[in-house]
């Protein structure tokens, strides 16, 4: 007898999207050869603020802006729930 996890108890894709966001921004950090700490310094944030974005966190629009410019990445490819 195989035993699944009722529908109800999957996860909802809204709530696992942001992951995705959350990965292609610490794969951009890290191809830019730069650790969180190194990131929020450029920034000008705390180290939390980093954090949060790679835990799927997704800022403002001219957050988003900002951070694609730091990283030398396209918005879109920082965020992708979002496109």
């Amino acid at each position: 007898m195989v035993l699944r996890a009722p529908e109800w108890a999957a996860p909802e894709p809204a709530k696992a999207e942001p992951e995705l966001a959350g990965a292609a921004f610490r794969r951009a950090r890290l191809a830019a050869g730069m650790r969180q700490l190194d990131l929020a310094e450029v920034a000008g944030v705390t180290l939390s603020t980093v954090t949060y974005i790679e835990g799927g966190y997704v800022p403002a629009l001219a957050a988003r802006e900002r951070w694609a410019e730091i990283l030398g990445a396209d918005v879109d490819e920082l965020f992708p729930i979002l496109s």
